[in-house]
């Protein structure tokens, strides 16, 4: 990962933290037009699975507090970093965007695979967040607090590798043939390849940084 293996302060920490936050800022919305796309072509299995996790983003198994929340709730009582009105660096825009094109594939079979990339790169996606976490409260002397960690605990262990065995196993239902797993396949590539990008967009950006 670029971040990984670049310079990591904690003003480069905290400027990747905010630019990464906007994609569970956004989750709930992308994994909306993913539906709505899924039920145009009548993927209701896929439709299906896309609601169960829209329901638990939005609150559905935490009392009614949407996971975003709690996220941004946690580092901001732990780091007194908000990630409130964070503003979309360039890298990405970039990433967002081209996910929202990716999702608007006229071939469904190719959307579905960018979002199955989305749901399936998430665990080893929060993994570097949380590393980066840990790397932030061990410069700033600062501890990882009961309600951020169960976040990444329930994300890791339960909600992200659900999210990911549903929407596979619903999306096989309908790659029929050699092509679509072929349009699936593109989809998801393109959007495995947009997040390296976006990675290494966040990590330039960071070091430009004034510290």
């Amino acid at each position: 990962n670029p971040v990984m293996v670049g310079p990591r302060n904690p003003t480069t920490l905290a400027y990747v933290l905010g630019q990464y936050s906007v994609l569970p800022r956004k989750i709930v919305s992308i994994l909306t037009r993913a539906k709505t796309r899924a039920a145009r072509d009548g993927w209701e299995a896929v439709v299906d699975e896309l609601i169960i996790n829209i329901r638990q983003e939005k609150g559905g198994d935490t009392k009614g507090k949407p996971h975003y929340q709690i996220l941004a709730d946690g580092i901001l009582e732990d780091f007194d970093l908000s990630l409130r009105g964070i503003k979309d660096g360039a890298a990405t825009r970039s990433f967002f965007r081209q996910l929202s094109l990716d999702l608007k594939h006229p071939t469904l079979a190719h959307a579905m695979g960018s979002a199955y990339a989305f749901e399936s790169s998430a665990v080893p996606e929060l993994r570097i967040v949380y590393q980066l976490l840990a790397d932030l409260a061990r410069q700033s002397n600062r501890t990882i607090g009961g309600s951020l960690q169960g976040f990444f605990d329930y994300h890791l262990e339960v909600w992200e590798p659900g999210h990911e065995a549903g929407l596979r196993l619903a999306c096989q239902k309908y790659l029929l043939t050699d092509a679509d797993r072929a349009s699936f396949l593109e989809g998801f590539l393109a959007i495995m390849q947009s997040m390296e990008e976006w990675w290494a967009g966040m990590a330039e950006e960071a070091t430009r940084l004034p510290h």
